[in-house]
């Protein structure tokens, strides 16, 4: 779920939503590839509050994430509130719903439920690092009483990477509780602290050294998703409303398509 692959996923979702949920046959795809992802690669801590993403290789499971694989919560999160009438204009609670589309509303509440406790996975990596950012790649053990047992670096540079602020804009958006609100802050604040120079923001070459030491190199993305999402994070509802926009990969909004148009199994708008 993690580097060269997580932009499949979230558009499966993403290309149903975007179609104005008319192209049923991508949500499918989402929903099976979801099943596969809590069967095969979540792990829950002991007590059940926090559950982070492993890696399977070589046919075998390996307890390690990386930084990229963080979007998988808010992907989760907007995939829940589909079929919220509350938080989602464009679902009509009356109309029939296809098989694809009952199974992803069933599931709902436990695809909400992971989201939070995979969010808390990943902003674990960051509280438990000396400058409270992220590492790019860590190791982790489930059983650990403590999140600083709980958490080992296995690659820890911080390139300001956008996903774990991505996925706390979104839960923030669709259950509205502050907790979100107070997780980006901290973030925020660790980046002025360590990142921040006098011309620009920098990443660091090791999270875990104190005082951090500056990479001298500032991701595009920063200015495009990581700092868009802190923005909008702590913006009202109403700017970029989640029913009205679809965010790409890139942070980019794209209107959600307003039409009556109904696409066939292939996903081919079919003729009027």
């Amino acid at each position: 779920m993690g580097g060269l692959a997580d932009s499949f996923y979230e558009y499966l979702l993403k290309l149903y939503i975007l179609t104005g949920m008319k192209d049923r046959r991508v949500l499918g795809m989402y929903n099976r590839a979801v099943d596969s992802m809590i069967e095969n690669l979540v792990v829950h801590t002991t007590d059940h509050t926090t559950a982070y993403l492993a890696e399977f290789k070589d046919g075998s499971l390996r307890r390690e994430m990386e930084h990229l694989s963080c979007f998988v919560p808010g992907m989760l999160a907007l995939g829940a509130k589909t079929f919220d009438t509350r938080k989602n204009k464009n679902y009509k609670a009356s109309k029939p719903l296809t098989p694809e589309e009952a199974e992803l509303r069933a599931k709902s509440e436990e695809h909400m439920r992971l989201a939070g406790e995979l969010l808390l996975g990943c902003v674990s990596s960051y509280e438990a690092m000396m400058t409270e950012l992220g590492p790019e790649r860590f190791e982790f053990d489930e059983n650990a009483p403590t999140i600083s047992q709980r958490i080992k670096v296995k690659e820890g540079r911080y390139i300001l990477r956008p996903e774990t602020m991505e996925s706390i804009f979104v839960l923030y958006r669709t259950t509205g509780n502050q907790k979100y609100r107070e997780m980006g802050w901290r973030i925020f604040e660790a980046m002025q602290h360590h990142c921040k120079t006098e011309c620009c923001y920098t990443g660091i070459v090791d999270v875990q050294q104190l005082p951090a030491e500056p990479n001298n190199s500032m991701q595009s993305f920063f200015l495009a998703e990581t700092l868009k999402y802190l923005y909008l994070l702590f913006s009202p509802e109403e700017d970029a409303a989640m029913d009205e926009y679809v965010w790409t990969t890139e942070a980019h909004p794209l209107p959600i398509f307003k039409f009556d148009k109904q696409f066939d199994e292939n996903g081919l708008i079919l003729d009027e």
